[in-house]
């Protein structure tokens, strides 16, 4: 098949001669009448035959080409073959008509002594390369159609098998304007072909139908016999891998989960899927990486990443989100690793004495050099580099000048030594048994006191560096003066065996660890014991408290890690070694990671807390408020330092403002417009609003603002004031309002627009005009535009929460006198009593309207028909009474928010717990699905927030996916054996 037949007058033969050889010489097969065309044969017919074969046609115009008669036929076969056109202007046409097949297409300008020839065949080139595999296929089937036609439709030249199905496809893929054009006789051609195939299909059909039908009746009888007993076989070996999965979810999640995946994978009875989800989302360890053999590693404080300092002087970090691991530096002999307290960088040593920082990305930012092996920290503000270095001296440098501090000499060599954050104090171990704090600045030596447990000292200085705590003896522990070395506090125990202890950042709080198996807290001024820790199966070797004080880590020699929350006393985890036992523990400051170095040479890294921590957002204090974005990945939180916006699945804050920006007050309410474009925040007595472009513009209130609320359409604005207001605000400025205020006497503690916009359901406290106390509450609804108030419902001894279904139609209160009631305004009927067996804290309607959460201080949480009142379900897993409740999208999932600490996720179908957020600094305010269901929003009252990953949510199939992906390892043959069996 030529790629290209060329159409010419007879008078532009040299140019023709020209353009054949240069397009023949660059591997081009061109049909010319001159060269394709053997003696004696009918010309016309080799011209059609010739055309029909061509991929294209390359018409040369000139003004004898255009008045040829012969070219006007090979041009209208050409377009009768649907064949692309391609006009070549040798010599400019006459002012005649040009035909349209020409004008309608470029022109490719070849003119002598006008057009650069070389560049005007490039051209042509590429036209004729244009969908290259479209024309030869057009061509080979143009080809095919025009012999079946001349032979009278033998139906031995009809396409089958692949060629009809690639001719089908060749055809279905052509796209209007793509050249050259399908022809009738080609979509003739293949749909002949088809009818062809079908009937030999059907007839061939037909044969083996008869064939089988009995062969058929009689399988399926036996197929159905054996496929039922297969599947009651696999019910069962599901239900009981299940049970098996479910009976391991707290102890060893990641095998509950493997079990839980072959019990779906089996049969998906309602047993195997409710493993899978409470496995999935009890799933802790978040990495596992055997980098060689150790001899040192850390983990940074977001849990991110993870250091390895190897015997053999490699020093790598590894990104634990993508499993990537980073060569950081080479030294000779073995290597240390300590990531900085901000965590974007790490301080590398060796025992060749060179120390070196670097950032994560493993790119270097200072170098410094010791006589002998050295072991360096960085202090907690980056500025200093202090380490104990194998000659028996401790060292420092200024990381921004490099200047090195004085060298510290000790006597009789260095044990161990700890560092306060600002680098400035340092409390070495000696081998002798005593502890000595210096000052790195000058060198000079400040305190130190003597041991007589044993042959070394354990001491521990608290971050301001104030206090030191040691181990005196085996039955006392010494708080001492960092300064002065004056003891301010001696902590005895009555039975001998002080092993470990840790003070916390200022000197508050101590916690000792025994050979009794025991770990106690002690008040760190005045010496009373807090609590004992009871849970080890022998003595405790190492502590650490974490920088609030509220978690503290702690190993034994029972091969066991724990983390205990220390104002009650709870363990929080206990982590044992998987493949071997634990050798050594490192913690975050914030004890959300532990990273778990086991014998066996394997770090695994775990999130302490239940649930898979996305974001935290971090405040000065505790997090006053927080919501999620309704479309993007964004949540924001306020606290006494700064509202800020962050990416919700990683933390990065992205913007925020300084608390000087806002009022002192705290912040009661913080909340984005539905389409996402602005914020609002209650703030002290003033409400604030911000289009993340310009500054705060913010309306004051006579006291508190408690609530502020948007319209379903973001735009309009509602806050709610203990000044006994509800007041409209702009959007767009919130220091204006667009029309006066809604007033009562009493407070007003939220005001709500119904979906329509016009009007709005406020909930304050009854109060008359010279007694300002609240005693009931009363549920109003007003007209926006006149504001008037149209409906009234009171709700005797107070109400703590109101939700408006997503029709309008009803208004939900959560009352303290234990009922939530059901109310339809302007019905004239009586509401609904949904009855707790004590007060209600929050209502929640389902985002179809057809239920309604509630939370109550009874410790469970219900969910209710909305159209009868009926109970559908009552949750009661809690310790503690439930604070908040929310029901996912989709309705499948409630979420429940708890005095215990907890978030916890029920699946409604089970009424069943199927995950547990955790970890929280104290009691949970707030708990909140964002838009599409994958994430939980919780807002504890004291401490950080937190956004999780909702892996327990979604379509069974979504959680197997999560599972497979979370889950590091595969069964061992030893669990295969012991299960699968």
């Amino acid at each position: 098949m030529p790629d290209l037949f060329i159409s010419y007058s007879r008078q532009d033969g040299a140019f023709v001669e020209r353009l054949h050889k240069v397009l023949s010489d660059r591997g081009r097969d061109v049909w010319v009448d001159w060269e394709d065309i053997p003696p004696a044969w009918e010309w016309r017919d080799e011209l059609q035959s010739g055309l029909e074969q061509s991929n294209s046609l390359v018409f040369v115009i000139s003004p004898e080409s255009l008045a040829s008669r012969e070219c006007a036929v090979e041009l209208e076969r050409a377009v009768e073959y649907g064949k692309r056109i391609v006009p070549v202007v040798y010599r400019e046409p006459n002012s005649g008509e040009v035909p349209e097949p020409l004008a309608a297409r470029n022109w490719i300008f070849l003119r002598d002594g006008e057009d650069d020839f070389d560049t005007g065949v490039a051209e042509l080139e590429s036209a004729l390369d244009t969908d290259a595999d479209w024309v030869k296929a057009h061509t080979r089937l143009l080809a095919r159609a025009g012999e079946w036609d001349r032979r009278d439709h033998d139906r031995s030249l009809l396409l089958r098998g692949g060629d009809l199905r690639d001719a089908e496809q060749q055809l279905s893929g052509w796209a209007e304007g793509q050249e050259p054009t399908p022809t009738p006789a080609q979509r003739e051609f293949v749909a002949a072909s088809r009818r062809a195939s079908g009937r030999r299909m059907a007839t061939l059909l037909a044969g083996m139908a008869l064939a089988l039908i009995v062969s058929v009746v009689l399988g399926v009888v036996a197929l159905l016999a054996r496929n039922t007993a297969v599947h009651r076989e696999h019910e069962a070996k599901s239900r009981s891998l299940a049970v098996a999965g479910l009976l391991r979810v707290d102890s060893d999640p990641e095998l509950a989960t493997l079990l839980a995946v072959e019990a779906v994978k089996l049969a998906r009875t309602p047993e195997a899927e409710e493993a899978l989800r409470r496995g999935v989302s009890g799933l802790q360890t978040r990495d596992v990486w055997r980098p060689g053999k150790l001899r040192d590693f850390d983990v940074a404080p977001d849990g991110k990443h993870i250091a390895a300092g190897r015997e053999d002087g490699r020093v790598y970090v590894r990104d634990v989100e993508t499993g990537r691991s980073t060569l950081v530096d080479q030294f000779r002999g073995s290597a240390v690793a300590r990531f900085s307290a901000a965590g974007d960088s790490i301080v590398a040593s060796g025992a060749d004495g060179r120390i070196s920082i670097h950032g994560l990305d493993g790119r270097l930012q200072r170098t410094f050099h010791t006589p002998s092996a050295f072991a360096g920290v960085l202090s907690e503000d980056g500025a200093r580099v202090v380490g104990m270095a194998d000659d028996g001296t401790v060292r420092s440098w200024d990381t921004r000048t490099g200047r090195p501090g004085p060298v510290l000499k000790g006597v009789g060599g260095w044990n161990l030594f700890d560092l306060s954050a600002d680098g400035r104090r340092i409390v070495a171990e000696y081998a002798s048994g005593r502890a000595r704090v210096y000052d790195t600045e000058n060198g000079r030596p400040l305190a130190s006191r003597r041991s007589d447990a044993q042959d070394y000292a354990t001491a521990d200085i608290s971050d301001d560096g104030r206090l030191i705590a040691s181990i005196a003896s085996d039955s006392l522990v010494e708080v001492w003066d960092a300064a002065t070395g004056r003891v301010v506090r001696r902590l005895h125990r009555p039975d001998p065996g002080f092993a470990a202890v840790d003070i916390n950042r200022d000197g508050s709080l101590v916690a000792t660890g025994g050979t009794d198996n025991r770990v106690r807290l002690w008040n760190g001024r005045t010496g009373a014991q807090l609590n004992e820790l009871r849970g080890h199966g022998d003595s405790v070797k190492q502590l650490r408290l974490s920088q609030n004080g509220l978690r503290l880590l702690s190993v034994g020699l029972d091969r066991t890690a724990r983390i205990w929350y220390t104002p009650t006393g709870e363990q929080d985890l206990v982590v044992r070694g998987t493949q071997s036992p634990i050798a050594d523990v490192r913690m975050t400051q914030d004890a959300r990671h532990v990273l778990v170095r086991e014998e066996g040479g394997a770090l695994r890294l775990i999130e302490s807390s239940p649930g898979r921590a996305l974001a935290v957002l971090q405040h000065r204090g505790r997090v006053q408020a927080a919501a999620l974005h309704p479309t993007l990945p964004l949540v924001a939180s306020s606290g006494a330092d700064r509202i800020q916006i962050a990416y919700s699945n990683t933390g990065k804050v992205v913007g925020g403002d300084p608390a000087s920006a806002l009022t002192t007050g705290d912040t009661y309410d913080i909340e984005f417009d539905p389409r996402g474009r602005r914020i609002a925040v209650a703030d002290g007595a003033a409400a604030f609003v911000n289009n993340f472009k310009q500054e705060w513009r913010w309306r004051n209130h006579d006291d508190a603002v408690n609530t502020v609320s948007w319209s379903r359409d973001g735009r309009q604005l509602v806050t709610a004031s203990d000044d006994g207001t509800a007041r409209f605000l702009d959007p767009a400025d919130a220091s204006r309002e667009v029309r006066p205020p809604l007033r009562q006497t009493g407070h007003v503690y939220e005001a709500l627009f119904t979906p329509s916009g016009r009007r709005v359901v406020t909930l304050g406290c009854t109060a008359t005009a010279t007694d300002s106390y609240c005693g009931n509450s009363t549920v109003r609804l007003w007209d926006v535009a006149s504001r008037r108030r149209l409906d009234t419902l009171d709700v005797p001894e107070g109400a703590n929460d109101i939700e408006i279904s997503p029709d309008g139609r009803w208004v939900a209160v959560a009352g303290t006198d234990h009922d939530a009631r059901l109310w339809r305004p302007l019905s004239h009927a009586k509401p609904r009593l949904l009855t707790h067996r004590y007060d209600v804290e929050a209502v929640r309607f389902s985002r179809d309207g057809r239920h309604l959460a509630t939370a109550s201080d009874d410790g469970t949480a219900r969910v209710w028909d909305v159209p009868s009142g009926h109970p559908v379900a009552e949750l009661g897993g809690h310790l503690d009474p439930v604070n908040d409740v929310d029901l996912s999208p989709d309705g499948r999932f409630l979420l429940s928010a708890s005095d215990d600490r907890t978030a916890r996720l029920w699946d409604l179908r089970t009424e069943r717990v199927v995950g547990i957020f955790g970890g929280h600094d104290g009691a949970v305010r707030r708990a909140r699905f964002s838009s599409n269901g994958d994430e939980v929003l919780t807002v504890p009252a004291a401490g950080p927030a937190a956004v999780y990953a909702c892996d327990a949510c979604g379509s069974i199939d979504e959680v197997m996916t999560r599972a497979q992906n979370l889950v590091r390892r595969r069964l061992t043959k030893a669990e295969r054996r012991t299960f699968l069996r």
